[in-house]
């Protein structure tokens, strides 16, 4: 039988969203698209916590921890998706991370017009950070301070699983 990684793959560099528009099609599953590069306080955390907490690399239920990148507006982002059913596991990650989850795809407004994301439908939502957070005082020393602490906790969750692997 066909795992979901074998069907779509890990992770998708392409340059068309034809991929990525028909994998948001798969109703089994529920996707969360956070920014990456620039760094979005939280989304790789978030990302690296669910699945090392609650899909672990290794197991059978990393099979339904599904990521991919991608390339829209000259901005990295990355597509979390996991079955619908275990939405519950992502709202716990996301709050502990300083995120929320918000029901709307992004949108990027520039040049007086607005750009929506490629793949839109009602199983797609967006992470951002919690009104308040530290993140939107535009401070970049208190910015990079987050980032590193964020790359800090990250780096020990993956060597946690290494040593227990």
């Amino acid at each position: 039988m066909e795992n979901s990684r074998e069907r779509y793959g890990r992770m998708d560099h392409g340059k068309s969203y034809e991929s990525l528009k028909k994998f948001v099609r798969d109703s089994k599953y529920i996707h969360y698209v956070g920014m990456v590069k620039p760094p979005h306080p939280g989304v790789m955390l978030c990302s690296v916590k669910l699945e090392y907490t609650y899909f672990i690399p290794g197991t059978p239920s990393n099979d339904e921890f599904l990521l991919k990148a991608f390339k829209w507006e000259e901005i990295i982002w990355i597509m979390i998706s996991i079955p619908k059913e275990k939405s519950h596991l992502m709202e716990k990650v996301a709050t502990e991370c300083g995120l929320r989850i918000v029901n709307r795809i992004p949108t990027l407004i520039g040049g007086g017009a607005a750009d929506s994301f490629p793949a839109n439908n009602d199983n797609v939502f967006t992470l951002e950070n919690t009104p308040g957070r530290p993140t939107y005082s535009n401070d970049p020393t208190k910015l990079k301070q987050i980032l590193g602490e964020e790359k800090a906790k990250i780096e020990a969750i993956e060597n946690e699983w290494r040593s227990r692997n």
